[in-house]
C-alpha cells in the first residue's frame, strides 16, 4: 500500500478500499491516493490529512473502513474500524455525519517519534443517525463542529496518520423560527 503504482499516475484507489457506496450521499467521493502523500515534505502531510478526511467520510457510504485503514496507524482508526465492523454485522449503517473542513493549520511537530507535522483541521459535521436494518432509528448525533489534531509520521515512503486528538468539540443547536 505504501507504493506508487506503476507508471506514477497522479491518483489512484489504494489497494483493498471498498469502491462501492451503498448509503452514498450527495458529496461522497471516491478517496484517492495522490503523489504529494508520497514526498517527505509539509504539503505531503497536508495532502495525507485531506485524504483522511475524504477517506472517514467514505467510511461512513461505503459502511466499511477500508479507506481510513489504508492510511491510519492509529488506536483510534482500528476502534472506530471494529465499531463500523460490529454494525456491519448487525445490518446497521449510518446516516449524514459526514465532516466538512473549514479550516486548516499546520504545525511542526515537537514530539518527533509520534508525529512530524500536525495539521489542525476545523470540522464541521452534519447529525449522524444510525438505522438497524429494518429501516429503524437506533441513534441520532447532533451535528457539530469540531477541532481535531491530525498527528502524521513519515513511513520511509508515505505519510502515515499516527495520531487523531480531538481539541474541541461543540453542538450546533438547531434555529428557532419566529
Amino acid at each position: 500500500m505504501d507504493q506508487i503504482p506503476p507508471g506514477r499516475p497522479a491518483e489512484w484507489v489504494p489497494a483493498g478500499v471498498s469502491t462501492t457506496a451503498p448509503f452514498r450521499e450527495t458529496g461522497d467521493v471516491l478517496p484517492r491516493f495522490n503523489l504529494a502523500m508520497f514526498t517527505n515534505d509539509q504539503a505531503g502531510a497536508v495532502a495525507a490529512s485531506k485524504y483522511y478526511l475524504s477517506a472517514s467520510n467514505w467510511s461512513l457510504a461505503s459502511n466499511s473502513a477500508s479507506a481510513t485503514e489504508a492510511i491510519c496507524d492509529d488506536a483510534t482508526c482500528r476502534s472506530n474500524a471494529e465499531v463500523l465492523r460490529s454494525h456491519q454485522k448487525r445490518g446497521y449503517h449510518f446516516e449524514g455525519g459526514r465532516q466538512q473542513m473549514l479550516s486548516s493549520a499546520v504545525f511542526k511537530s515537537d514530539d518527533a517519534p509520534r508525529a512530524e507535522w500536525i495539521v489542525q483541521i476545523g470540522l464541521k459535521f452534519a447529525a449522524t443517525v444510525t438505522v438497524n436494518a429494518q429501516g429503524v432509528v437506533v441513534k441520532v448525533e447532533p451535528a457539530g463542529r469540531a477541532v481535531e489534531n491530525v498527528y502524521l509520521r513519515w513511513s520511509g515512503s508515505m505519510w502515515r496518520v499516527s495520531g487523531l486528538y480531538l481539541a474541541g468539540r461543540r453542538q450546533i443547536s438547531p434555529r428557532r423560527s419566529r
